[in-house]
């Protein structure tokens, strides 16, 4: 039995499911100063990087979603960890302490009759839709949250992805290669997805990376101030493999140097 995987949102859900047409490049001046190896062209000869980020293990945070998982995807101690949840209700998006439930449940793909080797995470109590759970030690304020009036979407090789946030200017640009001979909808090798700003030209950020895609793309999951610093923070899927997903969080308050916001963890799940 095939276990799917759950998406974080409805409209991640939607974009999902289309068949996308392959992309050229945007012909567009801004693309050359976010990305400088970009081409969504078949490329005979590639050579396959071997980037793969983010990297879960420099993760600092645990995150986690609700829903039904496998013995290893939950931390055995989840429950006696304090936790925030970001959360969407009627009023928009706002982070509010989670307290969470965690019990033994059927796992479909790999318990026989009578065992429960999963795990089943909620949040009683709160009715709306759970985007993402955080144990972030006191670094995010519960209350309101502002968000980018950016929707769920694919980050195809060749998006470029201009946003606004409290008055500031970004890009996020994709960049990628169609692997040639292959007519699989998401066959893209050398993937790299970079974060620029308007106000420090010339300088950009990879946020994520892979070799290749197994049918799968990277996501964009939600935009907005999780640390109330004014600036924007983010949810990326970086899962690379269609049967799995990697809800990763970047928070702009933890950049050091060069960076405009910071890898700070991810929940990787997988179907089977």
């Amino acid at each position: 039995m095939k276990r799917t995987i759950v998406l974080l949102s409805t409209g991640l859900l939607a974009v999902a499911c289309e068949q996308p047409t392959r992309q050229q490049p945007a012909a567009d001046p801004a693309a050359a100063a976010v990305a400088t190896a970009a081409t969504a062209a078949a490329l005979p000869a590639l050579v396959p990087d071997t980037i793969q980020l983010p990297d879960g293990a420099h993760g600092q945070w645990s995150v986690l979603q609700t829903g039904t998982f496998h013995h290893e995807e939950v931390p055995e101690d989840a429950e006696k960890q304090a936790w925030l949840g970001l959360f969407r209700g009627p009023q928009g998006y706002y982070v509010a302490p989670a307290p969470l439930r965690v019990k033994r449940a059927y796992d479909a793909i790999v318990d026989e009759d009578g065992e429960q080797t999963g795990w089943e995470v909620a949040v009683p109590g709160n009715a709306d839709h759970c985007v993402l759970l955080l144990a972030t030690q006191g670094a995010v304020p519960a209350g309101r949250t502002d968000t980018a009036a950016v929707k769920p979407q694919l980050l195809l090789p060749g998006k470029l992805l201009r946003f606004a946030f409290r008055g500031a200017s970004y890009t996020l640009a994709a960049t990628g290669a169609w692997a040639a001979g292959d007519t699989s909808a998401y066959a893209v090798q050398n993937y790299k997805l970079y974060l620029a700003a308007d106000a420090a030209p010339g300088k950009r950020q990879l946020l994520a990376a892979t070799p290749h895609f197994d049918d799968a793309m990277m996501q964009l999951v939600w935009i907005g101030d999780l640390d109330h610093d004014q600036r924007p923070d983010f949810i990326l899927d970086t899962a690379s493999h269609y049967n799995s997903s990697s809800p990763s969080v970047y928070l702009s308050s933890r950049a050091e140097g060069q960076e405009l916001v910071k890898f700070v963890g991810q929940h990787v799940i997988t179907g089977c």
